[in-house]
């Protein structure tokens, strides 16, 4: 049971494509011009919006890959992708997405417009 527990983290992690999170990182872009005080790029509202990012374009990701698993299963790449390979459900990968939005949007609830 302890290797099919980490074969699901390992398959829902590469789900979320972390490697694509470095994206994100234009939050800090924003940030930085927006301020002349270094300190404010390190602040908690930075740190949320850097995480909503993250949790949005996975929840994105998810969708695309729910969409697409068809198409993607016919690509030598694609195929390898956890909804297109199989390794999990498409009720799983939809619950998955619907947490990450409902993640995304609590954390966008805490940062105020002026952001």
């Amino acid at each position: 049971m302890q290797t099919s527990t980490n074969d699901f983290i390992y398959t829902a992690v590469h789900l979320l494509r972390p490697k694509n999170w470095i994206k994100n990182s234009v939050v800090l872009l924003g940030a930085l011009s927006a301020t002349s005080n270094a300190y404010a790029l390190f602040s908690w509202r930075t740190a949320i919006a850097v995480t909503f990012f993250c949790l949005s374009s996975s929840a994105g990701y998810i969708v695309n890959d729910i969409l697409d698993a068809d198409r993607d299963r016919r690509d030598l790449l694609k195929r390898m992708r956890p909804v297109a390979a199989r390794r999990i459900a498409v009720p799983i990968a939809i619950a998955i997405a619907c947490i990450l939005c409902v993640l995304a949007s609590a954390l966008a609830a805490l940062v105020e417009r002026g952001f």
